[in-house]
């Protein structure tokens, strides 16, 4: 390229000074449906909204980002929910409360205990 233009044009394509790009939200590990695992994937989504507030502004936002992060029949159960319930029609609490009533069933205490005392 001819560097006379690149210099005089380079202005548009660099960042001003001092400016400082937020980095890309980080992709999560895919939540499947697999049963004990919604609760930590919501913790995950939840910090990482958190740390990125800019890039989730909005329910849908939020929403499509969590349909990104899954897979398999958590996936094909938001297939079927979003052909029932537009994108544009739901809240991001009402998607989280209807993801939880199919997905999460934590471990009762007993159960709990015993897999903690497995990991160790």
């Amino acid at each position: 390229p001819d560097r006379r233009l690149v210099s005089e044009y380079w202005h548009f394509w660099r960042p001003p000074v001092g400016a400082v790009r937020d980095p890309a939200p980080p992709a999560l590990s895919p939540f499947s449906g697999e049963l004990g695992r919604c609760g930590g994937f919501l913790i995950q989504v939840s910090l990482l909204f958190r740390r990125f507030p800019q890039a989730f502004s909005d329910d849908a936002s939020k929403i499509s980002f969590v349909i990104g992060s899954l897979q398999d029949r958590a996936l094909s159960w938001a297939e079927s929910y979003l052909a029932l319930h537009p994108l544009e029609t739901i809240s991001y609490a009402q998607f989280i409360r209807d993801l939880k009533a199919v997905f999460h069933h934590p471990l009762r205490a007993d159960e709990a205990a015993r897999v903690a005392q497995a990991l160790h």
